[in-house]
C-alpha cells in the first residue's frame, strides 16, 4: 500500500504540473493533499517527507536555511530561525522537531544561532567546520553529536552523499577587475537608506536582541578564510546540488578542483547578499558561473538590511490575496525534483504551477 501511495503521489504531481488551471478552481485530489510537494509545512516542523525513490524536495526557510527530504530523510542546511528585529520568521526554532542531519556552512550567527537548540531538540547529527564546531561545544551539544568537518570529506547517507569543500567567505576577493562588492561608502549609504525605511536606526532594545542572537555564533576574523565550507550533494546516481552560503570572487583551490572534476551542477544555491543589487549581481555571478547550474536558487537575500529581492512581496500577496497565482517559491514552499528524469516542479496549495525540464 505504501508503494502504491508513493506512485500515486508522483502521478498527482506530474498531472497537476502539466495541467493549466485557474488558481481559484484548483483543489488537489484528496490522495495528493498530504504529499510533500503540496504542503507548506516544513518537514523539520513535522510536515510530510519524500519517500519515493527518485523524489527530492527542497524548501527555502529564510536567509540561508534550506531543507531537503529524500528517501525518508530530513536534511537541514544552516540554522538561523529566530532572526530578531526587522527580519521575517518563516519558522521558529522551537517548532523544529525532525532533523536527521544539520550541515553548517560557517560559524557566523546568521547561519548557526539556533544550531545548538535544533541539535538538542531533535538529536540531529551536526556537521560543523572549525569555529562552528567549537561554538557548539561551548553551548553544550554533546561531542558525540557533532562532526568536525574538514575539506574533502565525503559523508554517505541513504541514496545520497555529501562532500565538504573549503571556500572563502564574502569579502575575500580576487584582484581587480574581479567584482569587489560594495565600497565602504556604498555600504554606509545602503545602511542609512535601510534605517530610514524602518523609521530610524535600531532601538537599544532591538540592538540588544540582535546582539544576543549573533552571540550564539562566532566572529573570529579567521572564519572568512579558514572556517567556511560549501557542500556538494549527489542524489541518486548523479544529481548534483551545490550549497554555498557565502560568496567570494577569490576561489579556493579546493572549489576550483571540485568543479574541474564535476564540470557543473544540476542545482546551485549561492548567497545573494551584502549590498545593493548594483554591486552584488556581478559579485554573485562569479560563483554562479563557476558552478554552471541548470537551475539556480538564491539564498541569504531577505535580511532586513538588504531586502534585495521579491520574495517578501510575493509572500504578502499570498497572505493578503488568497487564491492569487504566484509562480515563485515562497517561504516554506517546496520545489520537487525527480533526480532520475531531472524534472522540477512546484505546485502550491493556492494553485501556482511551475515546471522545468532540467535536461539540456
Amino acid at each position: 500500500m505504501k508503494k502504491t501511495s508513493c506512485i500515486l503521489t508522483v502521478f498527482c504531481i506530474i498531472l497537476m504540473a502539466s495541467t493549466v488551471f485557474a488558481a481559484q478552481g484548483f483543489r488537489p485530489h484528496p490522495i495528493c493533499s498530504e504529499a510533500p510537494c503540496l504542503s507548506v509545512t516544513p518537514a523539520i516542523a513535522g510536515g510530510p517527507v519524500a519517500h519515493s525513490s527518485d523524489l527530492l524536495t527542497w524548501r527555502w526557510l529564510g536567509n540561508a536555511n534550506i531543507e531537503f527530504t529524500y528517501k525518508g530523510q530530513v536534511i537541514l542546511f544552516s540554522a538561523y530561525f529566530d532572526r530578531g528585529p526587522r527580519n521575517p520568521h518563516p519558522i521558529s526554532a522551537v517548532d523544529v522537531s525532525c532533523v536527521d542531519a544539520l550541515f553548517l556552512g560557517h560559524a557566523h550567527g546568521d547561519h548557526m544561532s539556533d544550531a545548538a537548540q535544533v541539535a538538542q531538540q531533535t538529536g540531529a547529527k551536526v556537521y560543523a567546520p572549525k569555529f562552528a564546531y567549537e561554538k557548539l561545544m561551548e553551548q553544550g551539544v554533546p561531542a558525540t553529536q557533532v562532526h568536525y568537518v574538514q575539506t574533502g570529506e565525503v559523508y554517505q547517507f541513504k541514496g545520497f552523499k555529501v562532500e565538504a569543500i573549503h571556500i572563502n567567505h564574502s569579502g575575500i576577493n580576487g584582484p581587480l577587475p574581479a567584482p569587489q562588492g560594495p565600497t565602504p561608502a556604498q555600504a554606509a549609504a545602503l545602511s542609512a537608506f535601510t534605517d530610514a525605511a524602518w523609521g530610524g536606526p535600531m532601538t537599544a532594545e532591538e540592538k540588544a536582541e540582535k546582539d544576543a542572537i549573533f552571540a550564539k555564533g562566532a566572529n573570529d576574523p579567521l572564519i572568512r578564510t579558514q572556517g567556511v565550507m560549501a557542500y556538494l550533494f549527489t542524489f541518486g546516481k548523479d544529481f548534483k546540488v551545490m550549497l554555498y552560503d557565502s560568496g567570494s570572487t577569490l576561489n579556493t583551490p579546493e572549489i576550483d578542483a571540485a568543479m574541474v572534476r564535476i564540470g557543473g551542477t544540476d542545482v546551485a544555491s549561492v548567497a545573494y547578499a551584502g549590498g545593493h543589487s548594483h554591486t552584488q549581481v556581478p559579485y554573485t555571478m562569479v560563483p554562479i558561473k563557476l558552478f554552471n547550474p541548470k537551475l539556480f536558487i538564491p539564498n541569504h537575500h531577505d535580511e532586513g538590511n538588504y531586502d534585495m529581492n521579491m520574495e517578501k512581496l510575493f509572500q504578502a500577496i499570498r497572505d493578503e490575496i488568497p487564491g492569487a497565482a504566484i509562480i515563485s517559491p515562497l517561504y516554506n514552499e517546496p520545489i520537487c525534483f525527480n533526480v532520475k528524469s531531472r524534472i522540477a516542479t512546484k505546485v502550491s496549495p493556492v494553485g501556482d504551477v511551475w515546471y522545468y525540464n532540467m535536461k539540456r
